[in-house]
């Protein structure tokens, strides 16, 4: 669904099994810090052991 809206895009290495890698876009990289930002304010107001894992 991304990849149709232009955020992410699929890139498929010649190798046999296809090796297939997903990467953001460049207006992917444009909206992933605004929603980063956005995602850690509204966990910072919920209760700690309702935030999700963060990764990093």
């Amino acid at each position: 669904m991304f990849s149709i809206q232009g955020i992410s895009e699929k890139m498929l290495g010649p190798t046999t099994p296809p090796q297939v890698t997903y990467g953001l876009t460049e207006f992917g990289q444009d909206v992933a810090e605004p929603l980063t930002d956005l995602f850690d304010r509204i966990t910072r107001r919920l209760p700690p052991d309702r935030r999700p894992p963060r990764d990093g």
